[in-house]
C-alpha cells in the first residue's frame, strides 16, 4: 500500500470509529465506546509509525474518544485532546502542526452563515420535541449575570476548539489527502454525527450540524483560516446557550 493510500485510509477509518463512538456514547452502551476507543488508540500508534497528515487525525480522534470515556464535559474533553496532538507533534514532528492561520472575515458569507442559526436551532427545538433535559439539568442554579458570562465563556470556547478540531485539525489534513470539496464533506460528515447526542441532535440534529459544518467549511476555505468560522460558531454557540438557559429558568 503506497503512503498517501496509508494516510487516507488512517484519515476516514479514525473518523469513522470516531463517528461510532459519538453515536453509542451513552452508559448503556460503554463496551461499543471502549471498543471504538482501542480501534482509535490502534490507528494513532499504526500512524506515528507512518506520520502525516492522516496520523494526525487519528491521533487526535483517539484523544477525543479516549478522554471523553472518562466523563469529562466535552468542553473539558477538546481542550485536552488539543494539548494531547500538541505534545505528540513535539515528539513527531512529521505530524504537523496544530496552529491555523487566521484568515480573512468575508463579511456576507460570515454573517449568512451565522446568520442561518438562531432560526435553524429555535425551529429545531420547538418542532423536534427533542429531549434536552440532561443539558438543562447542567445549568447551575446562580443569578442571572453570572448565568450570561457562563454563556458567553461556552460560546467562545466552544467554538474556539470546535472550529480548531472540524475546521482546522481535520480539514486541513483531509485536504492534503483529499482536495478541497472532498475535505469539507468529510468533515462535516464528521461534524453532524458527533452532535447525536448535543444541541441539535438526533437524526434532524446530525443532518442540521452537517449541512452547518459543511457551511463552515467552505467560509473557512474562502475565508483562508479560522477566523470567519469561529465567528459565525460564536453566534450558535450563543444561542444554544440562550436557548438552555431559558429552558432551565
Amino acid at each position: 500500500m503506497r503512503a498517501s493510500d496509508q494516510q487516507r485510509l488512517l484519515a476516514v477509518a479514525s473518523l469513522v470509529l470516531l463517528g461510532i463512538a459519538a453515536v453509542v456514547m451513552t452508559p448503556a452502551w460503554r463496551s461499543f465506546v471502549a471498543f471504538a476507543g482501542a480501534g482509535l488508540c490502534a490507528l494513532a500508534v499504526w500512524g506515528l509509525a507512518r506520520p502525516g497528515p492522516g496520523a494526525a487525525i487519528a491521533v487526535l480522534a483517539a484523544a477525543i474518544c479516549s478522554i471523553a470515556m472518562t466523563g469529562l464535559a466535552w468542553q473539558a474533553v477538546m481542550p485536552l485532546a488539543v494539548v494531547a496532538l500538541i505534545a505528540v507533534a513535539k515528539l513527531q514532528p512529521q505530524v504537523g502542526s496544530v496552529r491555523q492561520p487566521r484568515g480573512s472575515v468575508p463579511l456576507w458569507s460570515t454573517v449568512g452563515c451565522a446568520a442561518v442559526t438562531p432560526v435553524a436551532l429555535t425551529l429545531w427545538l420547538r418542532l423536534s420535541e427533542s429531549d434536552v433535559s440532561d443539558i438543562v439539568g447542567l445549568v447551575p442554579d446562580v443569578g442571572l449575570a453570572l448565568l450570561v458570562l457562563g454563556g458567553a465563556a461556552f460560546a467562545v470556547l466552544n467554538a474556539v476548539f470546535e472550529e480548531l478540531i472540524w475546521r482546522g485539525t481535520f480539514q486541513s489534513r483531509l485536504t492534503d489527502l483529499f482536495g478541497v470539496p472532498w475535505a469539507i464533506a468529510i468533515q462535516a460528515a464528521s461534524f453532524g454525527v458527533a452532535h447525536a447526542h448535543g444541541v441539535p441532535r438526533g437524526f434532524a440534529g446530525v443532518a442540521l450540524a452537517g449541512v452547518w459544518g459543511g457551511m463552515l467549511g467552505v467560509l473557512r476555505a474562502r475565508a483562508g483560516g479560522l477566523l470567519a468560522p469561529v465567528l459565525a460558531h460564536i453566534v450558535a454557540d450563543a444561542t444554544i446557550a440562550y436557548l438552555i438557559i431559558s429552558l432551565a429558568r
